[in-house]
């Protein structure tokens, strides 16, 4: 769960949405310390544009990732699984 602003933003939300996009392959959607918001959404994804497609879909405005990395691929474990730790420690 990342805390926003006050507001509860659940990654796997903000992932489903992202992963609709159809030049994405594989998205992970972390939480970076931020002075004003607590946290920021931090997105890493395997496209472009994802932002004008985050504004068209039904995904609330606050729960729109203000940062977006851009990646060849997500980091991960040996069994497959998203190292998001990886991705906050980029910072």
């Amino acid at each position: 769960m990342i805390v926003s602003g006050g507001e509860n933003v659940h990654p796997l939300e903000i992932e489903e949405v992202l992963a609709g996009h159809p030049g994405v392959r594989e998205v992970a959607v972390v939480g970076t310390p931020d002075d004003r918001l607590g946290h920021r959404v931090v997105a890493a994804a395997t496209a472009n544009e994802l932002d004008a497609y985050c504004l068209a879909s039904a995904l609330a405005r606050f729960k729109r990732p203000r940062e977006y990395r851009y990646v060849a691929a997500l980091p991960k474990s040996p069994s497959g699984k998203i190292l998001r730790r990886l991705l906050r420690d980029e910072e």
